[in-house]
Protein backbone atom coordinates (compact mmCIF):
# COMPACT_ATOMS: atom_id res chain seq x y z
CA UNK A 1 0.00 0.00 0.00
CA UNK A 2 1.07 3.72 -0.88
CA UNK A 3 0.38 6.59 1.32
CA UNK A 4 0.23 9.31 -0.81
CA UNK A 5 0.99 12.93 0.46
CA UNK A 6 -2.23 14.63 1.86
CA UNK A 7 -1.04 18.62 1.96
CA UNK A 8 -3.42 20.44 -0.32
CA UNK A 9 -6.09 18.12 0.57
CA UNK A 10 -7.06 18.19 4.20
CA UNK A 11 -7.10 20.99 6.59
CA UNK A 12 -4.27 20.77 8.97
CA UNK A 13 -6.83 20.09 11.94
CA UNK A 14 -7.94 17.09 10.09
CA UNK A 15 -6.58 14.50 12.22
CA UNK A 16 -6.35 11.68 9.61
CA UNK A 17 -7.81 7.70 10.78
CA UNK A 18 -7.82 5.11 8.96
CA UNK A 19 -10.91 2.99 8.87
CA UNK A 20 -12.04 0.48 6.48
CA UNK A 21 -14.22 1.18 3.98
CA UNK A 22 -15.29 4.52 4.60
CA UNK A 23 -13.87 7.77 2.99
CA UNK A 24 -15.06 10.72 5.18
CA UNK A 25 -15.32 13.94 4.24
CA UNK A 26 -12.61 16.78 6.33
CA UNK A 27 -12.35 20.27 6.02
CA UNK A 28 -10.09 20.65 2.97
CA UNK A 29 -8.35 22.92 1.19
CA UNK A 30 -8.98 21.22 -2.23
CA UNK A 31 -10.20 18.10 -2.90
CA UNK A 32 -11.65 15.58 -0.43
CA UNK A 33 -13.16 12.28 -0.13
CA UNK A 34 -16.76 10.93 0.57
CA UNK A 35 -17.79 7.98 1.54
CA UNK A 36 -18.81 4.74 -0.41
CA UNK A 37 -19.47 1.56 -0.02
CA UNK A 38 -19.17 -1.02 -2.74
CA UNK A 39 -19.51 -4.92 -4.42
CA UNK A 40 -17.19 -7.65 -3.93
CA UNK A 41 -15.41 -6.55 -6.73
CA UNK A 42 -14.80 -2.79 -5.36
CA UNK A 43 -12.20 -1.90 -2.92
CA UNK A 44 -12.55 0.05 0.23
CA UNK A 45 -11.69 3.65 0.45
CA UNK A 46 -9.67 5.91 2.91
CA UNK A 47 -11.26 7.14 6.04
CA UNK A 48 -9.98 10.65 7.16
CA UNK A 49 -12.25 12.20 9.97
CA UNK A 50 -12.24 15.09 12.25
CA UNK A 51 -10.75 14.15 15.69
CA UNK A 52 -13.68 14.94 17.61
CA UNK A 53 -16.73 13.00 15.82
CA UNK A 54 -17.25 9.29 16.06
CA UNK A 55 -15.07 6.91 13.82
CA UNK A 56 -17.18 4.46 11.52
CA UNK A 57 -15.67 1.18 9.95
CA UNK A 58 -18.08 0.53 6.66
CA UNK A 59 -17.79 -3.06 5.44
CA UNK A 60 -18.30 -4.51 1.93
CA UNK A 61 -21.19 -5.84 0.36
CA UNK A 62 -20.89 -9.65 -0.04
CA UNK A 63 -18.92 -11.84 -2.80
CA UNK A 64 -21.90 -11.30 -5.29
CA UNK A 65 -20.32 -9.76 -8.55
CA UNK A 66 -23.03 -7.90 -10.41
CA UNK A 67 -23.87 -9.31 -13.49
CA UNK A 68 -22.35 -12.83 -13.24
CA UNK A 69 -25.38 -14.66 -14.18
CA UNK A 70 -26.38 -12.47 -17.36
CA UNK A 71 -26.73 -14.55 -20.57
CA UNK A 72 -27.40 -17.73 -18.72
CA UNK A 73 -30.62 -19.39 -18.65
CA UNK A 74 -30.94 -20.57 -15.39
CA UNK A 75 -34.37 -21.67 -15.19
CA UNK A 76 -32.88 -24.48 -17.09
CA UNK A 77 -30.39 -27.32 -16.41
CA UNK A 78 -28.46 -29.29 -18.88
CA UNK A 79 -28.59 -33.01 -19.47
CA UNK A 80 -27.35 -35.12 -16.45
CA UNK A 81 -23.64 -35.14 -16.49
CA UNK A 82 -20.66 -32.82 -15.09
CA UNK A 83 -19.98 -29.29 -16.42
CA UNK A 84 -17.69 -26.43 -16.93
CA UNK A 85 -17.92 -23.14 -17.03
CA UNK A 86 -15.23 -20.51 -17.15
CA UNK A 87 -15.18 -16.35 -16.76
CA UNK A 88 -12.94 -13.60 -16.75
CA UNK A 89 -13.99 -10.33 -16.03
CA UNK A 90 -12.42 -6.41 -15.90
CA UNK A 91 -14.60 -3.75 -13.90
CA UNK A 92 -13.44 -0.20 -13.99
CA UNK A 93 -15.46 1.88 -11.19
CA UNK A 94 -15.57 5.01 -9.78
CA UNK A 95 -16.45 5.01 -5.96
CA UNK A 96 -20.66 6.86 -5.38
CA UNK A 97 -21.94 8.65 -2.51
CA UNK A 98 -25.51 8.25 -0.86
CA UNK A 99 -26.34 10.83 -3.88
CA UNK A 100 -24.61 9.13 -6.52
CA UNK A 101 -22.03 12.15 -6.91
CA UNK A 102 -19.07 10.18 -8.37
CA UNK A 103 -15.99 10.21 -5.28
CA UNK A 104 -12.40 10.50 -5.36
CA UNK A 105 -12.15 6.83 -5.46
CA UNK A 106 -11.30 4.66 -8.91
CA UNK A 107 -11.48 1.28 -8.57
CA UNK A 108 -10.30 -1.28 -10.58
CA UNK A 109 -11.18 -5.72 -10.47
CA UNK A 110 -9.91 -8.13 -12.60
CA UNK A 111 -11.95 -11.43 -11.46
CA UNK A 112 -12.03 -14.85 -12.90
CA UNK A 113 -13.98 -17.76 -11.75
CA UNK A 114 -13.70 -21.77 -12.47
CA UNK A 115 -17.42 -23.24 -12.23
CA UNK A 116 -18.40 -27.33 -11.83
CA UNK A 117 -21.91 -28.32 -11.83
CA UNK A 118 -23.06 -31.92 -11.49
CA UNK A 119 -26.49 -32.80 -12.79
CA UNK A 120 -28.07 -35.92 -11.46
CA UNK A 121 -29.98 -38.51 -12.71
CA UNK A 122 -32.79 -37.46 -10.01
CA UNK A 123 -36.32 -36.60 -10.18
CA UNK A 124 -37.30 -34.63 -7.36
CA UNK A 125 -41.06 -33.18 -7.21
CA UNK A 126 -40.70 -33.46 -11.40
CA UNK A 127 -38.05 -31.48 -11.25
CA UNK A 128 -34.27 -31.98 -12.58
CA UNK A 129 -31.83 -31.93 -9.52
CA UNK A 130 -28.05 -30.62 -9.32
CA UNK A 131 -25.48 -29.16 -7.76
CA UNK A 132 -22.27 -27.61 -7.88
CA UNK A 133 -19.70 -25.13 -6.28
CA UNK A 134 -17.53 -22.42 -7.90
CA UNK A 135 -13.81 -20.77 -7.15
CA UNK A 136 -13.14 -16.98 -7.98
CA UNK A 137 -10.05 -15.36 -7.45
CA UNK A 138 -9.35 -11.59 -8.27
CA UNK A 139 -6.86 -8.42 -8.49
CA UNK A 140 -7.82 -5.39 -7.37
CA UNK A 141 -6.86 -2.06 -6.89
CA UNK A 142 -7.80 0.89 -5.33
CA UNK A 143 -6.61 4.65 -6.29
CA UNK A 144 -7.17 8.17 -4.14
CA UNK A 145 -5.45 10.88 -3.86
CA UNK A 146 -4.36 9.86 -0.49
CA UNK A 147 -3.43 6.17 -0.97
CA UNK A 148 -2.74 3.67 -3.61
CA UNK A 149 -3.51 -0.73 -2.77
CA UNK A 150 -3.90 -3.74 -4.72
CA UNK A 151 -4.59 -7.37 -3.94
CA UNK A 152 -4.22 -10.53 -5.90
CA UNK A 153 -5.90 -13.38 -3.94
CA UNK A 154 -8.80 -15.96 -3.37
CA UNK A 155 -12.68 -14.90 -3.23
CA UNK A 156 -14.94 -16.58 -0.87
CA UNK A 157 -15.81 -19.90 -2.01
CA UNK A 158 -19.64 -19.94 -3.65
CA UNK A 159 -21.48 -23.94 -2.60
CA UNK A 160 -24.30 -24.66 -5.00
CA UNK A 161 -26.00 -26.74 -2.53
CA UNK A 162 -29.31 -27.73 -4.88
CA UNK A 163 -30.87 -26.65 -7.74
CA UNK A 164 -34.15 -27.94 -9.09
CA UNK A 165 -35.55 -26.80 -12.53
CA UNK A 166 -38.79 -27.26 -13.99
CA UNK A 167 -40.14 -27.97 -17.37
CA UNK A 168 -43.34 -26.14 -17.21
CA UNK A 169 -44.20 -26.30 -20.91
CA UNK A 170 -45.08 -23.99 -23.63
CA UNK A 171 -41.09 -22.89 -23.46
CA UNK A 172 -41.69 -22.11 -19.67
CA UNK A 173 -38.76 -22.80 -17.14
CA UNK A 174 -38.61 -21.85 -13.43
CA UNK A 175 -35.72 -23.53 -10.84
CA UNK A 176 -35.08 -22.43 -7.65
CA UNK A 177 -32.11 -22.87 -5.66
CA UNK A 178 -29.24 -21.91 -2.70
CA UNK A 179 -26.22 -21.43 -2.22
CA UNK A 180 -23.86 -20.59 0.16
CA UNK A 181 -20.66 -18.11 0.14
CA UNK A 182 -17.94 -19.44 2.37
CA UNK A 183 -15.88 -17.46 4.79
CA UNK A 184 -12.83 -18.43 3.36
CA UNK A 185 -11.57 -15.52 0.78
CA UNK A 186 -7.93 -13.52 1.32
CA UNK A 187 -9.16 -11.36 3.64
CA UNK A 188 -6.97 -8.92 5.14
CA UNK A 189 -6.90 -6.22 8.33
CA UNK A 190 -5.96 -2.83 8.38
CA UNK A 191 -3.23 -2.90 11.24
CA UNK A 192 -2.84 1.33 11.16
CA UNK A 193 -6.24 1.28 11.94
CA UNK A 194 -6.63 1.62 16.27
CA UNK A 195 -9.86 -0.43 15.81
CA UNK A 196 -10.96 -3.55 14.49
CA UNK A 197 -10.95 -3.02 10.59
CA UNK A 198 -10.62 -4.22 7.01
CA UNK A 199 -7.60 -3.51 4.82
CA UNK A 200 -8.39 -0.51 2.22
CA UNK A 201 -8.24 -3.30 -0.39
CA UNK A 202 -9.72 -7.20 0.41
CA UNK A 203 -10.58 -10.01 -1.95
CA UNK A 204 -12.06 -12.22 0.67
CA UNK A 205 -14.78 -11.16 3.14
CA UNK A 206 -14.52 -12.29 6.74
CA UNK A 207 -18.55 -13.60 6.97
CA UNK A 208 -21.02 -15.80 5.23
CA UNK A 209 -23.97 -14.96 2.53
CA UNK A 210 -27.02 -16.81 2.15
CA UNK A 211 -27.87 -16.55 -1.65
CA UNK A 212 -31.29 -18.21 -2.23
CA UNK A 213 -32.73 -17.28 -6.31
CA UNK A 214 -35.55 -18.36 -8.60
CA UNK A 215 -35.17 -18.25 -11.87
CA UNK A 216 -37.47 -17.87 -14.53
CA UNK A 217 -37.05 -18.70 -18.54
CA UNK A 218 -38.85 -18.69 -21.94
CA UNK A 219 -37.80 -20.11 -24.91
CA UNK A 220 -40.11 -19.63 -28.27
CA UNK A 221 -38.73 -19.36 -31.88
CA UNK A 222 -35.10 -18.25 -31.34
CA UNK A 223 -36.14 -15.74 -28.66
CA UNK A 224 -34.65 -16.93 -25.01
CA UNK A 225 -35.66 -14.43 -22.08
CA UNK A 226 -34.32 -15.06 -18.33
CA UNK A 227 -35.15 -13.22 -15.26
CA UNK A 228 -32.85 -14.51 -12.28
CA UNK A 229 -33.63 -13.19 -8.82
CA UNK A 230 -31.68 -13.78 -5.36
CA UNK A 231 -31.39 -12.49 -2.13
CA UNK A 232 -27.94 -11.80 -0.33
CA UNK A 233 -28.11 -12.16 3.30
CA UNK A 234 -24.99 -11.64 4.73
CA UNK A 235 -23.36 -12.81 8.97
CA UNK A 236 -21.63 -10.13 10.89
CA UNK A 237 -17.55 -9.91 10.34
CA UNK A 238 -17.02 -11.04 13.49
CA UNK A 239 -13.85 -9.05 13.29
CA UNK A 240 -15.16 -5.28 12.53
CA UNK A 241 -18.78 -6.49 14.06
CA UNK A 242 -20.07 -4.92 11.03
CA UNK A 243 -22.75 -6.70 9.00
CA UNK A 244 -24.36 -6.10 5.73
CA UNK A 245 -28.11 -5.41 5.35
CA UNK A 246 -29.73 -7.66 2.53
CA UNK A 247 -30.14 -6.90 -0.89
CA UNK A 248 -32.40 -7.83 -3.52
CA UNK A 249 -30.59 -8.70 -7.48
CA UNK A 250 -32.63 -9.04 -10.61
CA UNK A 251 -30.32 -9.89 -13.45
CA UNK A 252 -32.44 -9.90 -16.93
CA UNK A 253 -31.08 -11.30 -20.42
CA UNK A 254 -33.15 -11.41 -23.77
CA UNK A 255 -31.66 -12.34 -26.49
CA UNK A 256 -32.21 -13.57 -30.36
CA UNK A 257 -31.01 -16.30 -31.94
CA UNK A 258 -29.23 -16.63 -35.40
CA UNK A 259 -27.67 -19.32 -36.69
CA UNK A 260 -25.28 -20.27 -34.22
CA UNK A 261 -25.35 -16.93 -32.61
CA UNK A 262 -27.47 -15.34 -29.67
CA UNK A 263 -27.27 -11.43 -29.66
CA UNK A 264 -29.27 -9.19 -27.02
CA UNK A 265 -29.51 -7.48 -24.09
CA UNK A 266 -28.63 -7.78 -20.55
CA UNK A 267 -29.50 -6.08 -17.13
CA UNK A 268 -28.82 -5.67 -13.83
CA UNK A 269 -30.49 -4.35 -11.14
CA UNK A 270 -29.38 -4.07 -7.02
CA UNK A 271 -31.56 -2.78 -3.37
CA UNK A 272 -30.71 -3.01 -0.45
CA UNK A 273 -33.42 -2.87 1.75
CA UNK A 274 -32.27 -3.72 5.07
CA UNK A 275 -29.37 -1.22 6.84
CA UNK A 276 -25.78 -1.73 7.87
CA UNK A 277 -25.35 -2.20 11.39
CA UNK A 278 -22.34 -2.29 13.04
CA UNK A 279 -22.12 -3.41 17.06
CA UNK A 280 -26.13 -3.85 16.37
CA UNK A 281 -26.35 -0.02 15.66
CA UNK A 282 -27.53 1.40 12.52
CA UNK A 283 -24.79 3.37 10.65
CA UNK A 284 -25.06 7.04 10.36
CA UNK A 285 -24.95 9.33 7.44
CA UNK A 286 -21.66 11.04 6.49
CA UNK A 287 -22.70 14.70 4.52
CA UNK A 288 -21.01 14.31 0.77
CA UNK A 289 -20.62 10.56 1.63
CA UNK A 290 -23.18 7.63 2.55
CA UNK A 291 -26.78 7.67 3.61
CA UNK A 292 -28.20 6.65 6.91
CA UNK A 293 -27.60 2.73 7.06
CA UNK A 294 -25.39 3.14 4.02
CA UNK A 295 -28.25 0.77 1.44
CA UNK A 296 -27.42 0.63 -2.12
CA UNK A 297 -29.00 0.79 -5.41
CA UNK A 298 -27.27 -0.07 -8.30
CA UNK A 299 -28.33 -0.62 -12.06
CA UNK A 300 -26.70 -1.49 -15.48
CA UNK A 301 -27.71 -2.11 -18.72
CA UNK A 302 -25.60 -3.77 -21.62
CA UNK A 303 -25.27 -6.04 -25.30
CA UNK A 304 -24.23 -9.12 -25.21
CA UNK A 305 -23.26 -12.06 -27.77
CA UNK A 306 -23.31 -15.55 -27.92
CA UNK A 307 -21.40 -18.03 -29.89
CA UNK A 308 -22.65 -21.76 -29.59
CA UNK A 309 -22.23 -24.38 -32.34
CA UNK A 310 -23.97 -27.06 -30.14
CA UNK A 311 -20.59 -28.81 -27.89
CA UNK A 312 -19.81 -26.05 -26.24
CA UNK A 313 -21.07 -21.86 -25.90
CA UNK A 314 -18.59 -18.95 -25.64
CA UNK A 315 -20.40 -15.58 -23.95
CA UNK A 316 -18.85 -11.67 -24.70
CA UNK A 317 -21.17 -8.99 -22.71
CA UNK A 318 -20.48 -5.72 -21.94
CA UNK A 319 -21.87 -3.47 -19.06
CA UNK A 320 -22.80 0.20 -18.39
CA UNK A 321 -24.16 1.31 -14.83
CA UNK A 322 -26.35 4.06 -15.18
CA UNK A 323 -27.39 4.30 -11.21
CA UNK A 324 -24.93 4.12 -8.56
CA UNK A 325 -25.57 5.04 -4.61
CA UNK A 326 -23.20 3.96 -1.80
CA UNK A 327 -21.42 2.32 -4.26
CA UNK A 328 -18.99 1.83 -7.10
CA UNK A 329 -20.43 2.69 -10.85
CA UNK A 330 -18.66 2.22 -14.01
CA UNK A 331 -18.02 -0.46 -16.95
CA UNK A 332 -17.63 -4.08 -17.08
CA UNK A 333 -16.42 -6.09 -20.03
CA UNK A 334 -17.11 -10.13 -19.42
CA UNK A 335 -16.22 -13.48 -21.36
CA UNK A 336 -17.34 -16.67 -20.50
CA UNK A 337 -17.43 -20.37 -21.68
CA UNK A 338 -19.40 -23.81 -20.64
CA UNK A 339 -19.19 -26.52 -22.22
CA UNK A 340 -19.39 -30.71 -21.00
CA UNK A 341 -17.25 -33.13 -19.34
CA UNK A 342 -19.77 -35.46 -19.71
CA UNK A 343 -23.54 -35.97 -20.19
CA UNK A 344 -25.91 -38.93 -20.76
CA UNK A 345 -27.15 -37.21 -24.06
CA UNK A 346 -26.66 -34.20 -26.46
CA UNK A 347 -27.90 -30.72 -25.18
CA UNK A 348 -29.42 -28.00 -27.02
CA UNK A 349 -27.46 -24.65 -27.11
CA UNK A 350 -29.85 -22.68 -24.57
CA UNK A 351 -28.90 -26.19 -22.02
CA UNK A 352 -25.48 -25.85 -22.93
CA UNK A 353 -25.53 -21.99 -22.09
CA UNK A 354 -27.30 -22.68 -18.41
CA UNK A 355 -24.29 -24.87 -16.94
CA UNK A 356 -22.39 -21.55 -16.06
CA UNK A 357 -22.47 -20.24 -12.45
CA UNK A 358 -25.47 -19.29 -9.92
Amino acid sequence: MTFRNLSGIFAPDCQIIWRSNELRQCPYRAGGLATMKRFDVLAIGLTASLAAQPAHAVEDVPAYLPGVTLGLPLGLLPAPGLYASAFASHFSFRGHNSRGDETAARIGSTPAALTFLYVTNLNIFGASYAFGVTQPIRYQTLDTPALSSDQLGVVNTVVNFGTLSWKLGNGFNVSVGHDLYLKDGSYRINRLSPTPATAPVSVGRNYWTYQPRVALTYLNNGWSFTDNMMLNINTENNYTHYQSGTFFINEATLTRRFGIFDIGVTSVYINQFEADRQYGRIVSAIPNGRGYGNKLEYASIGPMISYNPGPFAVQLYYQQNFVAKNTGGGSQIWGRVSFPLYTDRPNSPAEIESAGPR
